[in-house]
């Protein structure tokens, strides 16, 4: 204000005050008057600024796309009478986009439509737009991590730095791995340096974490950890509240759900996401594409699922790198010991019977097959029970007499209720039947392992479980 007054003998300070303008004030008055007199002011100021001809005061505005698309809209429309001062240039960074969607909140869907593009060639008299197709982020990415590309774009040279992909320098990278980085980087925290450079320092911290937790145990840090914490780090930072979902609920089954994006839509914070982007359908497409990555990464044996085996490295990494505090529980174990019960109660010692039988709890596409939310407790020379996220849900049982039973805390006519047509036969009514174990429901498992649907009718019966 003192530096106006001085340029221009215009005294703002004295004409807000309000006994500067008792009755009539600055509102009341003539509005395009006042908007005249500033921007002739403001020209007097500038060509007070300016020390000889050919000199331009240039004025700078960045991060109009980090407010609400309405306020950058309204800021617009705030300068725009003052674009056109001689000798002073304005040099805005804004996302077309932001825009678009400010005007769509204002004025409607349809007249954003209609006018978007020329209300926004009227304001921008010289547009230009970065060539962010032409950038070389994978150079970028890879660079930061700790590598450098040498001028072929195939070779890196060994890094001297301490810093992400340290310890993996003698392993070399190919160019599927710089592919990865740099897709996994742009679906997530986009093609932005300042955006990329914070997911790079944020992996290192995590990085960190992870050696100081394995310290002592005589495992290094490799280019298959890298491969696995970086998407984690980009995952987080860029979608904070589906990344606390997936730590909450750490499992093959949960990623092979976010695949699923009628799924995700229903997530809990999901439609917070959404409000913060400016684009959903991209954030969608990105997410999708992103877990399509991530998951052919953990596909060991590329038959599109992720098993329980494949899925422990994951786990792993996110414990060590503290991303989550839930235990993952070796079912394989249980499982094993399980076979060996009931081995003990099979009078044919048929192997291939017992495991047509347990592979639909541990086939990869079983709802059962979730080591964070399933848990087999023994409880006797007889039976396991059955914990589902820390309930008890049912019981598996062996004796001489029938050496699997799988007995379910539900009644049979709910279960039933959502089995395919005909497969009811395999549910009994066992309420007022004395057996060991627990359940209301008794459930034939050899009669269901010979059905060539067994898996899908399981995973129908733990829908009802689940929901119960």
């Amino acid at each position: 204000m003192q530096l106006v007054k001085k340029q221009t003998g215009f005294d703002v300070k004295g004409a807000l005050q309000e006994d500067s303008c008792p009755q009539d004030t600055i509102l009341e008055r003539d509005v395009i008057y006042y908007l005249r007199k500033m921007k002739t002011e403001f020209s007097t100021l500038v060509n007070s600024l300016i020390e000889q001809k050919g000199d331009k005061l240039v004025i700078f505005i960045d991060d109009l796309d980090r407010i609400k698309p309405v306020k950058a809209l309204e800021f617009l429309e705030a300068i725009k009478n003052f674009l056109d001062v001689e000798n002073c240039v304005f040099v805005m960074a804004v996302d077309y986009s932001v825009i678009q969607s400010g005007m769509a909140e204002k004025m409607g869907r349809s007249a954003q439509e209609l006018q978007g593009k020329s209300y926004f060639d009227k304001i921008i008299q010289v547009p230009f737009n970065m060539p962010v197709s032409s950038y070389r982020t994978d150079r970028y990415i890879m660079s930061l991590l700790g590598w450098d590309y040498d001028s072929g774009g195939k070779k890196y040279e060994k890094q001297k730095r301490d810093t992400f992909f340290l310890k993996v320098r003698d392993s070399g990278l190919s160019s599927a791995d710089v592919d990865f980085f740099s897709n996994i980087t742009g679906l997530t925290v986009g093609n932005n340096p300042r955006g990329i450079k914070r997911a790079v320092n944020y992996a290192n911290l995590l990085k960190m974490i992870v050696e100081m937790k394995r310290k002592g145990t005589g495992k290094k840090w490799t280019l298959a950890d890298a491969k696995l914490l970086y998407p984690l780090t980009c995952m987080q930072l860029a979608w904070p509240e589906l990344f606390a979902n997936f730590a909450e609920h750490p499992s093959p089954g949960t990623l092979h759900l976010y695949e699923d994006f009628d799924y995700l839509a229903n997530l809990e914070g999901m439609d917070q996401l959404f409000k913060r982007v400016h684009n959903k359908e991209e954030v969608k497409s990105n997410i999708t594409g992103f877990f399509d990555e991530f998951i052919a990464l953990c596909d060991v044996d590329g038959n599109g699922e992720i098993s329980t085996q494949e899925f422990k490295p994951i786990w792993e990494m996110m414990s060590d790198a503290n991303l989550t505090s839930t235990k993952m529980a070796d079912l394989e174990e249980d499982w094993k010991k399980l076979k060996i019960k009931v081995l003990a109660n099979l009078k044919s010692k048929d192997l291939s019977f017992i495991d047509n039988i347990l592979n639909m709890f541990r086939a990869s596409d079983s709802f059962w097959n979730d080591p964070l939310q399933l848990t087999l407790l023994e409880a006797g020379k007889k039976f396991y029970n059955i914990l589902w996220a820390g309930k008890q849900v049912g019981s598996l049982v062996t004796t001489q007499k029938d050496p699997i039973l799988l007995y379910l805390k539900a009644d049979a006519e709910a279960i039933i209720k959502n089995l395919p047509e005909g497969a009811g036969t395999v549910v009994t009514d066992v309420k007022h039947v004395g057996h060991y174990g627990t359940g209301d429901s008794r459930v034939d498992l050899p009669a269901l392992a010979q059905m060539s649907d067994g898996v899908q009718i399981m995973n129908a019966i733990h829908k009802t479980i689940a929901a119960a």
